[in-house]
């Protein structure tokens, strides 16, 4: 018969210990809890929450929320990751929450946790990275390191984030979804009046990446600065995508060939991006 000494021995790889990074799980009630003001996300679609809720609802919760203690309200609690799961479990009717206490570098880990899921509109990554930039003093490579992501990628989205205020605001609240490396590529251009002239033209479904990039060529094998220090781009002209009838039959195809159901949601929103700009073409003729 195996000792007291021995039994307890052979627990110590079953349980957390004092001194683990491991923090355990517990259930919190859901009007306790607060969503971060400074959290990246800003958007949450009520179709995707519905969706989020039904699932709550069948299945249950399959992964805990992050959460961090709210300071000076005893037993109050603010999202560092999992707002939408909070809101959906509200949508629900769920009255409490599987969550985890995150309280080192939570601002870190909201946003890694919302770019993992690979559908953070690009305003709200950049503000992001730009709040991390800010709080911490780290450099892009030090951000790049701490975000997985590469330094030239973490130099674009702080190039996002220096936009004006209400150029942001606009991309963010538009219909039409901007492409993440298009609003980089304007972020880029080498001045503001340019910068907002083609943020125009690219909420409005009337500029996509190969348009600019055909744009800023000519204008660099010729005067890319003018007088006025702009690329003089009237606001009455739509730019025409340089695309053969070849190109078009080979995109046709393509889709033809996809499935709703096998198709991931990043590439769900192109097609719909790709939807919206055909819309616009046919219904000016």
């Amino acid at each position: 018969m195996s000792s007291i000494k021995d039994r307890v021995s052979g627990l110590d790889g079953r349980l957390v210990t004092a001194g683990s990074t491991l923090n355990h799980t517990f259930e919190v009630d859901v009007d306790r809890i607060e969503p971060d003001p400074d959290q990246a996300r800003k958007s949450f679609p009520e179709t995707n929450l519905r969706e989020l809720a039904a699932s709550l609802a069948e299945h249950g919760q399959l992964q805990p929320i992050l959460v961090r203690r709210l300071e000076g309200h005893r037993g109050r609690w603010i999202i560092v990751a999992g707002e939408r799961r909070w809101r959906a479990a509200r949508v629900a009717g769920i009255k409490s929450l599987l969550a985890i206490e995150k309280s080192d570098a939570h601002d870190v880990a909201s946003l890694v946790e919302n770019l993992q899921r690979d559908d953070l509109n690009p305003i709200e990554e950049a503000l992001g990275i730009k709040r991390l930039s800010a709080r911490y003093g780290w450099s892009q490579r030090e951000l790049a390191g701490k975000l997985g992501r590469s330094a030239s990628d973490i130099n674009g989205m702080l190039a996002v984030a220096r936009l004006p205020e209400n150029a942001l605001a606009t991309v963010l609240n538009s219909e039409q979804p901007i492409a993440r490396n298009l609003l980089i590529e304007i972020a880029r251009l080498p001045d503001e009046a340019s910068r907002i002239q083609f943020l125009d033209e690219a909420v409005h479904g009337r500029l996509g990446i190969m348009q600019l990039r055909d744009y800023v060529a000519t204008k660099s094998s010729g005067s890319l600065m003018g007088s006025k220090n702009s690329f003089d781009l009237p606001r009455s002209q739509t730019l025409v995508p340089r695309m053969t009838v070849k190109k078009l039959a080979t995109v046709t195809r393509s889709i033809a060939n996809m499935r709703k159901d096998e198709l991931s949601k990043t590439t769900l929103d192109s097609l719909e991006e790709l939807r919206n700009a055909i819309s616009n073409v046919l219904g000016s003729g």
